[in-house]
């Protein structure tokens, strides 16, 4: 689990837990970082009952959350606390325990003045007089707080500056503070400056609440982002698509019990495959919504939906892709030398997450296009302050049924006209005429459910459901085994699905557990083109089910660790038909798998290296097979280049769930070929790849970024199909793909131009075809430019 996706989950179940504060602090040199204090239910410090936990934060900031939360009259001299970390879990425990708990090994103590205020000392000695701020920062049309807003304190004497960023809960706390007027200024990224004058008292803590109005703004819609406050070099190695700007969905009112939102019709339906084209490195076909990652086949990366891996054998041509927009509130690339965490694949992983519920209330919104109707509902129970739970229901309908764009309908018919040469090399003299008016099908349903629930002792349940019925092609177009009927008829029907419950909590002051099980499937039926059968009868149908359990572990501030154990089974049959093929190809099965992965992220200064490896167990086989990666990250800065930062990365990679793309056998292009997903069989051994990746990040002027990244991945072992006849299916290959990207950004207020070009090489070498020479790859596309331009001239265009 990488540190962005460890923040995120750790937010969601500290919020859940009826837990107020999280802060992930650049201090800890990028490792994962908690500090909670729970709201005391007695105002007298001395009695107050506290649930703490935090797990390597620099113990200036634990103090800081526990003044914030309990109003402890806390000072202490900032020298005294630089450097030292805090490592401490409380359960209801009394104020004085939980502060002795934090200090605890950081070689200092507290002594309570007669005054009742709490003085952090080396030896007993006086505290200065000191003051405190501490406040909110929310949204002024929500009231939901604001995460990551910057809070500067200036001195009106000295206009000496002081900042922080706010918490996941929106909260700050500005402690050991000169008494006097105070110039506090408050931004966020898409709403208006604000600015007041707080007067600082001695021994006293000024507690604020500040509204910021929206001012919205022209944002990409790629970014790259976490909780913390990111150095440059934790930005590499992923890029992140966010799904807000497809629906621009508005945020609840809370004073809402119900907010009611019908989008305005867009022209066409948005489709993630297509979204995710505008990532450097992924390409999605012209003719169908095809997604590859940095050179490799649409079968060598995986497509998860919180974690369960997602089936999808048709794309619908590239019209629709297999989620609502609305189901979704991100999706992650991982790319050439991903993590050992992250799983066994050749290319990449590509990870969509659940929308869970809107940002307060209940929700429910609309969105009609000419392809399709989207609704989500969604709601939270119990208090802002303590959600005891969060849900989420999307679904989408296809309304092909109701109304047919006619220049859609006309192009899908002419698609399906058989093609004359294929015609004749199947033996027929001569194309017959197309029934008058014949049907071209696009259907699709889906339905998507997803929710979180508090189980309190710093735990949560996270769940999410999602089924899916798809139809497309020509069927019915004539009397049945008439010419036109053979040669027209071209139709997929195809059911997936996906669901995924996991338990999540905090395992002391120093770890973060979790375990949960998925299950995955999809069932295919046979286009009348493929051997000559009904369109009733099944292609191919797979069920995917697994258990894991993970653990992330905070050794030291600057030291983590990371395990995880994922036992999986394969189930189901694929019998490939074509020209020439064996008889019952395909029906292997993998049977049983079992997976673990472990990493180590050591920081020394600006660099961090990660060292680690899977080992994956197949019983049926008896065989063990190892993939060894590692990762440098380091941040530099120069008077020519600004802040810069590089990554490496370098590791094998095996598959053992794959995708093969098999031609059809019929005439008719309107699909070319069946997808079907197949567990190793029995008699291959699994593909196989090598990566050698590299990324450079600078930013040498205020506005400016450019960026640069490459790719060297050698596949001595791939598998692909034997149209050979021989007694195998599949067909051993091997391949090559490498690239280079170049990109440039410049952002003002307003304005957005980005310019990016991308050079990849695609190669593939299969025995026994093509003379067994390197040849291109069908998806290599070597030069490919891209700019953009956006701009928002006035504040609400």
């Amino acid at each position: 689990m990488t540190l962005h996706a460890l923040g995120l989950r750790l937010t969601a179940l500290l919020r859940r837990s009826g837990l107020a504060l999280l802060l992930l602090p650049v201090a800890s040199g990028g490792s994962a970082s908690i500090v909670q204090a729970q709201q005391p239910t007695d105002p007298q410090a001395n009695t107050q009952r506290v649930t703490l936990v935090a797990m390597g934060v620099p113990l200036q900031e634990a103090l800081e959350a526990l003044i914030d939360r309990t109003r402890i009259p806390l000072v202490y001299d900032n020298a005294l606390v630089d450097g030292r970390t805090a490592f401490c879990r409380v359960d209801r425990e009394p104020l004085e325990q939980a502060l002795a708990c934090i200090l605890r090994g950081t070689g200092l103590d507290y002594a309570r003045l007669s005054s009742g205020t709490y003085a952090l000392i080396l030896q007993a000695e006086e505290a200065p007089r000191w003051g405190a701020l501490s406040g909110e920062i929310v949204d002024a049309e929500t009231g939901a707080p604001l995460v990551g807003a910057h809070v500067i304190l200036v001195a009106a004497e000295t206009g000496e500056p002081r900042g922080v960023a706010t918490t996941a809960a929106g909260r700050f706390a500005l402690p050991h503070l000169l008494p006097g007027a105070r110039r506090l200024v408050v931004s966020h990224v898409g709403y208006q400056r604000a600015a007041l004058v707080i007067d600082v008292e001695a021994d006293q803590t000024e507690r604020v609440v500040v509204a910021l109005n929206p001012e919205p703004v022209w944002a990409a819609p790629i970014v790259v982002s976490g909780l913390e406050r990111q150095t440059l070099a934790e930005r590499l190695g992923e890029d992140l698509l966010a799904r807000d700007a497809l629906t621009a969905t508005p945020p609840a009112n809370p004073s809402d019990p119900l907010a009611v939102t019908f989008l305005a019709p867009t022209p066409v339906t948005p489709d993630v495959g297509r979204s995710l084209d505008a990532i450097v490195g992924v390409r999605a076909g012209e003719a169908l919504s095809d997604v590859h990652v940095q050179g490799g086949a649409v079968s060598e990366h995986a497509f998860r939906l919180d974690g369960a891996p997602v089936l999808v054998p048709v794309s619908l041509g590239g019209l629709i892709g297999p989620f609502s927009p609305f189901a979704l509130s991100r999706v992650v690339v991982r790319k050439a030398g991903f993590g050992a965490g992250h799983g066994s694949h050749l290319s990449g992983v590509i990870e969509a997450e659940s929308v869970t519920a809107p940002p307060a209330g209940q929700a429910l919104t609309a969105q009609l296009d000419p392809l399709a109707l989207n609704v989500r509902w969604g709601g939270r129970t119990g208090r802002p302050e303590a959600v005891e739970g969060t849900w989420a229901l999307t679904a989408r309908q296809g309304l092909w049924g109701v109304f047919k764009p006619p220049t859609l309908a006309s192009r899908l018919q002419s698609w399906t006209a058989p093609d004359g040469f294929l015609i004749e090399q199947l033996g027929q003299p001569s194309v017959p005429d197309a029934p008058e008016g014949f049907p071209v099908e696009l259907r699709f349903t889906d339905a998507h459910a997803a929710g979180q629930v508090r189980l309190g002792g710093l735990r949560s349940l996270h769940g999410s459901v999602y089924v899916a019925q798809h139809g497309f092609g020509v069927e019915d177009v004539g009397p049945d085994e008439s010419p036109a009927d053979e040669l027209y008829e071209n139709a997929y029907r195809w059911t997936n699905g996906t669901g995924q419950l996991r338990v999540e909590w905090v395992q002391g002051a120093r770890a973060f557990a979790h375990v949960g099980a998925w299950m995955s499937g999809y069932r295919l039926r046979r286009p009348p083109a493929l051997g000559g059968g009904e369109s009733g009868n099944t292609v191919g149908t797979v069920a995917v089910a697994g258990v894991r359990s993970g653990v992330d572990i905070a050794l030291s501030p600057n030291h983590w660790g990371t395990a995880g154990v994922e036992v999986i089974r394969y189930d189901g049959a694929q019998p490939f038909e074509w020209p020439g093929a064996p008889p019952a190809a395909g029906n292997g099965s993998l049977g049983w798998s079992v997976a673990g992965s472990a990493e180590d992220r050591i920081t020394l200064g600006s660099a961090t290296l990660t060292l680690g490896a899977r080992l994956t167990w197949l019983p049926e086989r008896q065989a063990l097979y190892a993939e060894p990666r590692a990762a440098l990250r380091y941040d530099g800065a120069s008077e020519t280049m600004g802040p810069w930062a590089v990554r490496l990365a370098a590791g094998r990679y095996l598959q053992f769930l794959t995708a093969v793309d098999v031609a059809d056998g019929g005439p008719a292009p309107l699909v070319p070929d069946v997808r079907y997903w197949l567990p190793l069989p029995a008699e291959a051994r699994p593909p196989e790849a090598y990566h050698l990746a590299t990324e450079v990040l600078a930013e040498p002027t205020e506005g400016w970024t450019v960026g640069a990244e490459a790719y060297l991945k050698h596949q001595p072992h791939l598998l692909v199909p034997n149209y050979g006849g021989t007694d195998t299916p599949l067909a051993a290959a091997d391949g090559l793909a490498y690239g280079l990207a170049l990109r440039l950004e410049r952002r003002t207020e307003h304005l957005r131009l980005a310019g990016t070009y991308e050079y990849a090489v695609a190669r593939q070498r299969t025995p026994n075809r093509f003379g067994s020479d390197w040849t291109p790859a069908p998806w290599d596309a070597p030069h490919r430019f891209r700019d953009a331009l956006d701009a928002s001239p006035l504040a609400r265009l």
